[in-house]
């Protein structure tokens, strides 16, 4: 069974179905929500394994972008 998403990580959704080109990163999603960094993390790595969020490198460090299909499947098209 899946967990309920936390209100920031629905934010972080609307914003990626918005903004297709974006990128997050732990730090960005930690200082736009008033979290720590783990927290951040784990907020990202669940999106990413729910398919709505794709992990990609920047170098050593990952950042997520939306699904392709993320407009479509939070019925925003």
């Amino acid at each position: 069974m899946q967990t309920v998403l936390a209100s920031r990580q629905v934010t972080l959704l609307m914003d990626a179905a918005e903004h297709p080109a974006a990128e997050y990163t732990v730090a960005s999603h930690a200082a736009g929500h008033g979290v720590v960094l783990q927290t951040a993390r784990t907020d990202l790595q669940e999106l990413e394994g729910r398919g709505l969020l794709a992990r990609v490198r920047r170098g050593r460090a990952n950042a997520w972008v939306p699904a392709p299909d993320l407009a479509d499947r939070l019925g925003r098209r």
